[in-house]
């Protein structure tokens, strides 16, 4: 059974931080001038424009600052808001720009990274709609299968039979592209009749928070929005 504990070698961590440092930059640009970026880093256009192209890679630490950055819950809000008015705030084409999907996920890697504090991750739990989006892309980053909250087989090639892939007991985090009433309850469901350790919900959008958070009382939740 596939599951992962974040313990990572530093050499390991350290490409990891160039790679994503890069990946953020590529992402932002979708809705950020480079001058803007460059400000905002506190680097020479020339320097962010280099690591946009691959021409050079980030130290270290300038990777870390650029993460820091880019990753922060202010700049990723305004990201999306940007993006969301260029579409007119049609949550339909939003999840399905795939910049903006690689960007989401991004953000949501760094948040499961340090929810997990030495934790054991078993599986991602999501929908079969635009959260599955995101939640394969932190299933390749983690190397944790994708579990449908659904009965019935939906996906091909996605785990869809519940009672077969959860045991009790499992760490999971749930992916969700919107979270309200109904979604909590649906998956506070799934939590309850499998046992499982729900640790942290990550949604972009979250709708009836207060409700939402009494349904969700032992899980820490993660929302881009509002």
């Amino acid at each position: 059974m596939s599951k992962v504990k974040w313990t990572l070698s530093r050499k390991y961590l350290n490409l990891m931080l160039k790679v994503d440092a890069i990946a953020a930059i590529a992402a932002a640009r979708r809705v950020f001038k480079n001058v803007e970026l460059a400000n905002a880093l506190g680097l020479s256009e020339t320097v962010v424009s280099k690591y946009y192209h691959g021409i050079s890679i980030p130290a270290t630490q300038t990777a870390k600052n650029i993460l820091n950055l880019l990753l922060s819950d202010g700049f990723v809000k305004k990201y999306v808001s940007r993006i969301m008015s260029e579409y007119g705030w049609d949550l339909n084409k939003v999840f399905t720009e795939p910049t903006f999907q690689q960007y989401v996920a991004l953000y949501f890697k760094y948040k499961v990274i340090s929810g997990l504090a030495g934790s054991i991750l078993d599986k991602l739990l999501t929908l079969p709609d635009y959260s599955l989006n995101i939640a394969a892309f932190l299933s390749s980053w983690f190397n944790v299968p994708v579990i449908l909250a659904v009965e019935e087989p939906a996906i091909i090639g996605y785990e869809s039979k519940a009672h077969l892939a959860l045991r009790k007991g499992d760490t999971v985090v749930t992916v969700h592209s919107v979270l309200n009433n109904e979604v909590a309850d649906h998956f506070s469901y799934f939590i309850s009749t499998y046992e499982l350790r729900h640790i942290l919900a990550l949604t972009i959008v979250l709708m009836d928070e207060e409700s939402v958070a009494n349904k969700l009382k032992k899980t820490k939740i993660i929302n881009i929005l509002p």
